[in-house]
């Protein structure tokens, strides 16, 4: 039998999911590792007993066996195809999964996601080979290289592996665990224990740790089914300290959608649908090292998927230990709060919705449009939504997220919100529709969906690690306030370091409220700061620096100084001076200009974050500070300007220092329009700021 076992001369090569680190572990450091008990280790190797047939984690409480009596395996699938059977101590089935073991193979690792999510259970290995672009024997083959097992044994024991954790942690009767675990009979589950576990079900189910102590949930252990159609059970997901709770709570109240989620000071709770069926859940944590689940399905065989989604919502997986050890070298070494997981969803289509409606506006807001959305499209195409189920424990989560069929039929008209967002909600339901299965970095194909929505798609919606948010206006903010930082050092933990720089930003602000120009600003625009026109003059003797950029107005003349922003003018530009200094085309703010004008030109950009330097009188500059203040997709007449700096007999100064702005577009004063709704003047050409309020959705 092909074993692969850890020698000095054999190290685990460690992985995560996207690059090999370069961490690696011989015999030696395992054997520290396991005598130390170093809980930062659990999940990375297993450690096989020759004289007790049994292996364990690597923080089993049972007396260390000596070292010659010792062999370690890089995972539990290997330690079982050698004969050895799970401690009933250390319950190795339960340790945390670790990207560690998975390889350097793609197709490999795709593989094995698939199979842990029953693809074996309902399809053939040449059918699952097939959905990987290889042959069936390509595919054995990768499997004995890696594990020195076929596809169908790992198959099958990650079918007893996860048995085993309902047998020790749920309510479930032994027949529903075996059809939950992919056996199509109590039998068949039976013979599979006792030949590859050596152990029947009702030893392992007597022998599970009974803990008196254990907090007991809102919700009864015990739960009624007043539904037949679903399932209802409790069980217990075990996760590695230390995890902040009340972080994930906090993040997930702020951005809940009211029908589908409900969430409480100590639980989260909401509706989902699995495999065309409904389902629901509630989460609250009992101990430091466990959440406990209350879960009603359509069908037994949503349960493995469905417990695999929530750990990866609630991040379970990952060792926090080693991430906060390596973010412990960072400029945010002194800013960081422990604990903070990645808060996901429960599918990268509603990250991409939520990213999308979330593109350069405030939390609230864009919670408001998301909520608007699922409430209206659930009352059109949603018949169960208006159905009334008080005597389920679900009554607060009856909702479905709206899917694509119901975007791409409905005129979104439920939106308030420029045209251009609404079709790119459309165009991205579309793309979905056709390629449900692609990674989000092929989103960039989607017109209106840029960087930012990828990476924040990528994070919610994937969990993945190493997202960080450069470009997002909070992240820039901490960035700025902390000294000598560098994002580079943040790799290959980059989205951890995004929650924590949102965290410390929240700490921050909460904590100087009633101080400084926050406790002055509008809450729905905390997040997302409009572009804000210096009030310092420009020294006329300070270098000016221009450059152009074809853009869909045609050709745009940009000038800055190393303060900011000075002049952005279109072709036929009234105000545009002679002499507009030296050219520079790599100049950093002119560069980023250009980026952004490029945004807001597909429809990614609502706001733009650019520095300004504008040159006028304190009159000008305060009226152009007004206009940053107008929303994107909304007009002002000459009054209301007024009116917003104070002085409202002055309509008719405000409309000379509305024509004097130096800075179109970005200074936003095409928004402007005469009080009987006329376009008026503007000194780019009245076509041009036509073309900018449709646009903008103003103009149809």
């Amino acid at each position: 039998m092909n074993k692969t076992v850890i020698s000095q001369n054999t190290p685990i090569i460690m992985t995560t999911s996207r690059d090999i680190i370069g961490i690696t572990l011989n015999a030696d450091e395992c054997r520290k590792a396991r005598l130390a008990r170093d809980a930062r280790f659990d999940g990375l190797f297993f450690i096989a007993v020759r004289t007790t047939g049994i292996f364990c984690r690597p923080i089993c409480p049972a007396i260390p066996p000596k070292e010659e009596n010792v062999e370690y395996y890089a995972h539990s699938s290997q330690a079982l195809t050698a004969g050895y059977r799970p401690c009933l101590r250390c319950r190795p089935d339960s340790a945390p999964g670790s990207w560690a073991w998975l390889g350097t193979e793609t197709t490999f690792r795709r593989a094995m996601k698939m199979i842990e999510h029953g693809e074996l259970q309902e399809h053939s290995l040449p059918e699952l080979a097939e959905r990987l672009g290889i042959s069936d024997r390509y595919l054995r083959q990768l499997f004995n290289q890696q594990l020195g097992i076929s596809p169908k044994q790992y198959a099958q024991y990650q079918q007893l592996m996860f048995a085993k954790q309902l047998l020790h942690h749920s309510d479930m009767a032994i027949a529903d665990i075996a059809l939950a675990s992919g056996f199509n009979s109590v039998r068949r589950f039976n013979d599979a224990c006792q030949k590859i576990l050596q152990l029947t079900p009702s030893s392992i189910r007597k022998g599970r740790i009974k803990d008196s102590t254990r907090k007991t949930a809102d919700i009864s252990h015990s739960v009624a089914r007043p539904d037949n159609s679903l399932i209802q059970h409790q069980l217990e997901l075990h996760l590695r300290p230390p995890f902040n709770w009340q972080h994930l709570l906090s993040f997930y109240q702020l951005r809940a959608i009211n029908g589908l989620e409900k969430v409480t000071k100590n639980s989260y709770q909401r509706a989902f649908i699995l495999d065309g069926q409904p389902g629901w859940f509630l989460a609250q944590q009992t101990q430091t090292d466990r959440l406990q689940i209350t879960f009603a399905i359509s069908s037994l065989q949503q349960l493995n998927p469905m417990l695999q989604t929530i750990r990866r919502m609630f991040d379970l997986d990952s060792d926090l230990t080693t991430i906060e050890q390596h973010l412990q070298h960072t400029a945010l070494a002194s800013k960081l709060t422990s604990g903070i997981r990645i808060p996901g969803v429960w599918s990268s289509w509603e990250a991409g919705i939520r990213a999308i409606l979330g593109q350069q506006v405030s939390v609230k807001a864009a919670i408001t449009h998301l909520n608007n959305l699922t409430h209206t499209l659930n009352q059109r195409y949603n018949p169960t939504a208006t159905m009334h189920h008080t005597d389920t424990i679900w009554q607060d989560c009856l909702l479905r997220f709206p899917e694509p069929e119901w975007i791409i039929r409905d005129d979104l008209s439920c939106l308030k919100m420029p045209q251009s967002r609404k079709d790119t909600l459309k165009r991205f339901a579309r793309y979905i529709q056709e390629y449900p299965d692609k990674h989000p970095r092929h989103w960039q194909e989607i017109k209106g969906i840029g960087p930012w929505t990828i990476q924040y798609a990528c994070i919610r919606g994937l969990s993945e690690p190493d997202h960080f948010l450069e470009g997002d206006l909070i992240i820039k903010k901490v960035m700025q306030s902390l000294p000598e930082w560098d994002s580079a050092p943040v790799s290959p933990w980059g989205s951890y370091a995004t929650f924590q720089c949102w965290q410390y930003y929240n700490d921050q602000t909460s904590q100087s409220h009633n101080k400084t120009d926050i406790a002055t600003n509008k809450e729905s625009r905390k997040m997302n700061a409009s572009t804000t026109v210096s009030k310092k003059h420009t020294s006329s003797a300070e270098t000016r620096y221009y450059t152009r950029y074809d853009s869909p107005l045609g050709c745009l003349t940009l000038q800055t100084t190393d303060q900011g922003l000075t002049g952005l003018w279109l072709p036929i530009h009234t105000t545009q001076p002679d002499d507009l200094g030296e050219k520079k085309d790599d100049h950093p703010h002119l560069m980023t200009a250009i980026q952004q004008c490029r945004e807001y030109f597909t429809g990614e950009r609502l706001q733009f974050t650019v520095p300004i330097a504008a040159q006028g009188t304190l009159f000008q500059q305060k009226v152009w500070q007004a206009l940053c203040a107008i929303p994107y997709g909304e007009t002002w007449s000459y009054q209301q300007l007024a009116d917003a700096i104070g002085n409202p007999k002055a309509v008719r100064a405000v409309g000379l220092a509305n024509g004097k702005n130096p800075i179109s577009i970005i200074v936003p004063c095409h928004r402007v329009i005469g009080k009987n709704g006329k376009l008026t003047g503007y000194a780019g050409g009245i076509e041009q700021k036509e073309k900018l309020l449709r646009l903008e959705g103003v103009l149809n």
